[in-house]
């Protein structure tokens, strides 16, 4: 049982580390108020558990207006023209991209997740075992879709949506893990 309602993300084998160590799960709500979704590790051994980072920035859903005005909508969506649901659909959308975002290094030395930390979409963030570090490595307004570190540890492959659309125009990029700056790699 993980701890205060804990949950983990679709894809169970991405939230249990290679070394079978470490548990990353989720607790809170990108859904409803509080709009309080964090992310935590939970100590398989030991039975501890400690926060990483809160996921959505202040001022969450507010602060996704921006990006209604880049989001692409469907002809589904074609009843939906007043701001306030177009501000539901991409909510939605970032909602289901970050239950998908999570991934575990190779050496199960680093964490690569989808955040809300600093923007209005949501961008992958790497946190760090050795100095306890998190660093945001992509930014862009697409949001994250998935994560996937590559064998050696170098890369992360992840997939990226236009907001307000779940599964159509998604690119497919990668991230250099060693480069320290911010980066937006192209398709």
């Amino acid at each position: 049982q993980l701890p205060n309602d804990g949950y983990i993300s679709w894809h169970i084998e991405n939230s249990v580390s290679p070394d079978g160590k470490w548990i990353a799960y989720y607790i809170g709500s990108a859904e409803e108020e509080p709009y309080d979704l964090a992310l935590h590790l939970f100590n398989i051994s030991d039975g501890t558990s400690y926060l990483i980072s809160n996921l959505i920035a202040e001022g969450f859903p507010e602060n996704l207006k921006p990006v209604i005005e880049t989001a692409h909508f469907t002809e589904n969506d074609i009843d939906c023209i007043d701001p306030k649901c177009k501000l539901g659909i991409v909510q939605s959308a970032f909602k289901e991209g970050m239950w998908h975002s999570i991934d575990w290094s190779p050496d199960s030395q680093s964490l690569a997740f989808a955040a809300q930390i600093d923007g209005p979409s949501s961008d992958i963030y790497i946190y760090n075992f050795g100095d306890k570090s998190i660093r945001r490595l992509t930014d862009e307004l697409e949001n994250i879709w998935s994560v996937d570190w590559s064998p050696n540890g170098e890369k992360i492959l992840y997939l990226d949506s236009e907001p307000g659309i779940i599964y159509l125009s998604t690119n497919i990029r990668i991230a250099d893990t060693k480069t320290q700056s911010v980066q937006s790699p192209k398709q």
